[in-house]
């Protein structure tokens, strides 16, 4: 979700805030076009930030002293790979709803109040599952955010992870990425994004 923060909230707020918006909008493209593109812009934003912590997590394991708690942990090319796969929907998903939580601030430092109290709420539930050592189900991957954490820790811990979880996970995901873009473009044909 912080990979495509601080551009969500600029593509958004920042450009009402700087007069840009209502040019933007009088120019012969959808709302739908432009919706795509913003939310498009924070997801690869996205990628690239998951994409560079993988790679950085990748170099620092072998330099943590894990084994003096009785630890150990090997990520390799294909843990990567499949963590980023997992992650893919979460990041439109994450760039859909930044992008439609920011439309309705009026200001760069309002959409920041906004979205930090956005991204506490997937937050919660990865929390609470943590602490009760749920088992993954086919109704927990129905969840977005949840499911791609449990199939992430899976993946990390080396346990079987169950394809049918993954399609549940990434299908719904998502649905629910374009549920978010569907009513961002909603909130972009209104006349009251503007104001």
């Amino acid at each position: 979700f912080m990979g495509g923060f601080y551009l969500a909230i600029d593509a958004t707020a920042g450009e009402r805030e700087h007069g840009s918006l209502e040019p933007l909008l009088c120019q012969p493209i959808s709302r739908a076009a432009l919706v795509l593109g913003k939310t498009c812009a924070a997801a690869v934003f996205s990628a690239v930030s998951l994409a560079l912590f993988l790679f950085s997590f990748a170099i620092a394991i072998p330099f943590a002293p894990l084994h003096k708690i009785g630890m150990s942990l090997e990520v390799d090319v294909a843990m990567s790979a499949a963590i980023f796969l997992v992650s893919t929907p979460l990041m439109v998903l994450g760039a859909a709803v930044l992008t439609s939580v920011a439309s309705y601030a009026k200001s760069y430092k309002e959409a920041q109040t906004y979205l930090t109290m956005v991204i506490l709420v997937p937050t919660l539930p990865l929390i609470v599952t943590q602490m009760m050592n749920i088992e993954p189900s086919a109704l927990l991957m129905t969840v977005p955010s949840l499911s791609q954490s449990m199939l992430i820790n899976q993946l990390i811990t080396g346990e079987a992870v169950d394809y049918l979880h993954v399609f549940i996970s990434m299908a719904m995901t998502s649905l629910a990425a374009a549920a978010m873009i569907r009513l961002t473009v909603w909130l972009y044909n209104r006349e009251r994004i503007l104001i």
